[in-house]
């Protein structure tokens, strides 16, 4: 029988498991301030709608957009050129029928063809509905499922494509009988002759639809509207002091709302130079990321978190580039949990070529909101007080945000629970989804983000999603902690960690942790010593450092581990996988590979969990006899013969078993085996 967790952890001389503190601070007596903070008041937009935004960047003629292709050349349009481009755009798009309200889907893979079909759907009063373009429309993929269901969701709308996919994208219509496809390019629409005019626009009128990155089945269309999207980029002229003078680095797809909202449009509000690189060609070569910073003296950039630490481990590749990264103010790091280490190896790392310390800023925000709006400055050294969550900051201008339990009653400051927001840059709702939408808003007006955060001091400190919380015997661990734990080792390839809450049985009490990596080459290719260790040191950091044990160790290879377009985890298609039996292999391998006890065949043991009484004596009917299989941690060898001890004396007859590199029968009592050798489990029982 299995002895509790805690029971055992202490008496195998590990520290016991931390109990989740009343206080998410963890320090200091209960706050009564309720955990509610609200920016300053906004400054109201210095535009009524975006075709005025863009027709006075032209006029200003002083940034411009900067396209890099994925061979490292670069085209350089002015605003100014970007007006006639899209006047033909929506001329075109008229000439195909389309009046004000109607949808269009964008499937653009050049930069240059999306935000001319952009800027045509919101002159014409358009709702742009930017896709992510599938690599192939002739392999299945789940941009190409999500394509199809979104197009068919919203009523088939108009598609219009780069030149180079038109063909590909109607030959995949007539095989999978999509009836009804209206689809042009951005070249067909450009040939029309200029319409100058142009849709006047309302500030509540709807202008995008951005998709959630849903793991399975269809996402949910955010819809943001003019108002949405100019208040959000007023906010952040006003709170970050951002103007035409500066030059704005992006390498997210314009398809994201980061990519779209928070840089290219926020862009064109401001007037100043924006430079837009492709995902992957930046993620082939992290260091091309810098070189485009300081060749264009970059001011403002951003990434999520993984990409800080993804550029800090090719240092040595870039010691000899000569940058200066002087000029750099502004670098957000949003999108997933802000982990500090990472962020910091990325300053430290880029140090010598003149990038200020304090330029990293940590904030929060997602496509509800139209992309971030809370704003911190990471430190560059740890302050001794800093705690395992890191203060994504306060809130923007004309936003506000709360923390409610369970029932919706607003916790205090220190206290964790869910986070809902409130703004002029928040989600009036989700398209034709009135089930998400009651789920979402509360009765008062509040946004329900699904993120877990606590308050202090008005600071947004994000402890994770609710989806991605492990709850094992009722202790709650977040899969961001233990990712950044498993991280710090050698033996794993950094962002591609997942730790996935499963179960095994459907009908288990509890979840299980089971942790996804991609081994470093010399942990996976030198041999199963190796891999052994690698995996005893992975499942010993996180069992000391987080107080759990991990039921699954699943070595994979990286392309393995599914990701958003911006490099997010998307943990939910694990755990479906693994619940599936996708990763059964890999699991059994490394059971055997470990000799755990889940090598041994079903009908030789059954665990059995008990809650722990200290008070009562074991008790064992006369002759019963236990057998105890102890790993091969020294420890558990410990724990093993006290628990044998206990059993013998209360009556029973007890054999320990622990492994070895061969079999030995040690005396009457204790045996040595080899786990995944069945030569050895049979001179066991003969014996």
């Amino acid at each position: 029988e299995n002895v509790p967790e805690e029971l055992g952890r202490r008496h195998a001389g590990l520290p016991e498991r931390a109990e989740p503190p009343a206080r998410a601070t963890g320090t200091g007596p209960a706050s009564t301030v309720p955990a509610l903070s609200e920016g300053p008041a906004l400054t109201e937009p210095s535009v009524a709608s975006w075709a005025q935004a863009l027709r006075r960047a032209a006029e200003r003629a002083e940034g411009d957009i900067v396209h890099v292709h994925a061979d490292g050349s670069e085209h350089r349009r002015s605003y100014a050129s970007l007006v006639p481009e899209a006047s033909r755009v929506l001329a075109g798009l008229r000439r195909a029928g389309l009046r004000p309200g109607d949808q269009v889907i964008l499937q653009c893979d050049a930069t240059e063809d999306f935000l001319a079909v952009l800027w045509g759907c919101v002159l014409g009063g358009f709702v742009a509905v930017p896709l992510t373009v599938p690599a192939s429309y002739d392999t299945a993929s789940a941009a190409l499922t999500k394509l199809e269901g979104i197009w068919r969701m919203l009523g088939r709308p108009w598609i219009v494509c780069s030149a180079g996919r038109e063909s590909a994208l109607r030959s995949l219509a007539a095989r999978q009988d999509w009836p009804g496809l209206r689809l042009t390019t951005a070249d067909a629409l450009r040939e029309a002759p200029e319409d100058h005019d142009w849709h006047p626009a309302r500030p509540d009128d709807l202008m995008l639809m951005l998709m959630t990155s849903g793991s399975t089945g269809l996402p949910k269309a955010v819809r943001l509207t003019h108002r949405n999207v100019l208040t959000r980029s007023a906010a952040t002229e006003q709170l970050n002091k951002l103007g035409a003078a500066d030059v704005s680095l992006n390498w997210i797809p314009l398809d994201h709302v980061t990519g779209v909202v928070m840089f290219h449009l926020r862009d064109v509000y401001l007037g100043c130079r924006q430079i837009h690189a492709p995902t992957s060609w930046i993620l082939q070569d992290p260091p091309r990321w810098m070189d485009l910073a300081d060749r264009h003296r970059v001011t403002v950039t951003w990434a999520p978190n993984f990409a800080f630490g993804l550029l800090a481990e090719h240092a040595d590749r870039f010691a000899d580039r000569g940058w200066d990264l002087s000029p750099m103010r502004l670098v957000m790091n949003a999108g997933e949990v802000v982990v500090a280490a990472a962020a910091r190896r990325f300053l430290h790392a880029l140090k010598p070529f003149g990038l200020p310390q304090d330029v990293m800023h940590p904030g929060w925000g997602m496509s509800e909101t139209c992309s971030v709006v809370t704003d911190a400055v990471l430190p560059g050294e740890p302050d001794g007080a800093e705690g395992p969550f890191v203060s994504c900051g306060r809130p923007y201008p004309g936003f506000a945000m709360r923390i409610v339990d369970d029932t919706g009653t607003v916790r205090a400051e220190g206290d964790a629970g869910r986070l809902q927001v409130r703004g002029t840059s928040v989600t009036g709702g989700y398209h034709d989804n009135p089930g998400a939408n009651a789920e979402a808003f509360t009765e008062d007006g509040w946004f329900d983000t699904g993120d877990l955060a606590f308050l202090r001091d008005g600071e947004l400190y994000i402890t994770g999603r609710a989806k991605d919380v492990i709850i094992v015997n009722g202790v709650n661990h977040y899969s961001h902690e233990i990712e950044a734990c498993v991280e710090e080792l050698p033996h794993v390839v950094r962002s591609f960690t997942a730790a996935v809450a499963v179960r095994s049985d459907p009908s288990a009490p509890t979840d299980e942790l089971a942790l996804f990596f991609h081994l470093a080459p010399e942990f996976s290719d030198a041999g199963a010593g190796d891999t052994a260790t690698a995996l005893r040191e992975i499942a010993g950091k996180v069992t000391r450092e987080i107080g759990v044990s991990p039921a699954y160790l699943i070595p994979v290879e990286a392309d393995a581990v599914p990701k958003t377009e911006i490099g997010k985890i998307q943990r939910t298609k694990m755990r479906k996988s693994f619940e599936a039996g996708a990763f059964d292999e890999e699991v059994r391998r490394t059971q055997l590979l470990l000799g755990t006890a889940a090598t041994v065949p079903d009908w030789f043991l059954r665990p059995v969990w008990r809650r722990a009484r200290a008070h009562r004596p074991a008790t064992v009917p006369p002759g019963r006899h236990t057998l105890v299989l102890a790993g091969g941690d020294p420890r558990v060898h410990r724990l093993a013969g006290q628990v044998a001890d206990a059993l013998r004396s209360a009556g029973g007859l007890c054999t320990v078993v622990t492994d070895g590199t061969r079999y030995a029968r040690l005396d009457a009592a204790r045996h040595r085996v080899r786990p995944a050798e069945e030569a050895d489990h049979s001179a066991l029982l003969e014996r």
